[in-house]
């Protein structure tokens, strides 16, 4: 398991699985310039947006695949950090926090369902989201992690790993627009500065 030295979430999750705190990118809800909405599932009743325009995804993904190029597009993201909501109350909301980063899904590799190895880009890093639609669904809250934001312990932002093998660091403050550009593979779009 990828860990963040500097995260003070807990190291097994609540079934002993050792817990990690990088997931896959499989895609963003659209925003901005983005605006197709071609392999996206809406499930915000339940457990949110799942989207396969991403790196990692439940079809699987190589290299060809990154049309937007592999210096434009995240592969994985830091997620090693409480989600809070507006009145500070934190939680665990990593995707794989129940049952580890390489279960896959809750019922396997499906496009329909919520992946505990990866999240859909929904908001912008470190967000006080927590309770907001898609990340609580009441009937199994494993499932929440789908559009957990990107979070950490560092001051301003998190760390992203982009396919092409480089670490940067993402500020809180990132144009969503860029965020959800760099998290879809094949936008065909210019990413701005991040």
């Amino acid at each position: 398991m990828l860990r963040c030295p500097s995260s003070n979430l807990p190291e097994k999750s609540p079934n002993a699985f050792p817990t990690s705190h990088y997931f896959g990118i499989q895609g963003a809800v659209p925003y901005g310039q983005f605006t197709d909405s071609t392999g996206l599932s809406d499930q915000t009743g339940s457990w949110g947006y799942t989207s396969d325009r991403g790196m990692i995804t439940w079809a699987g993904r190589n290299i060809a695949a990154c049309t937007d190029g592999t210096s434009n597009t995240l592969i994985e993201a830091e997620i090693s950090h409480y989600v809070f909501n507006s009145a500070n109350q934190k939680d665990d909301r990593r995707p794989g926090r129940n049952w580890s980063w390489a279960m896959g899904g809750l019922s396997g590799w499906r496009d329909w369902a919520p992946s505990v190895c990866s999240v859909t880009v929904r908001y912008a890093p470190n967000s006080q989201v927590l309770g907001q639609n898609g990340l609580v669904w009441s009937a199994w809250d494993d499932a929440s992690g789908s559009n957990c934001p990107l979070t950490s312990a560092h001051t301003g932002g998190i760390h992203g790993l982009l396919t092409d093998g480089t670490v940067r660091f993402i500020s809180n403050n990132v144009d969503m627009g860029n965020l959800t550009l760099l998290s879809v593979r094949d936008d065909n779009r210019t990413v701005g500065d991040f």
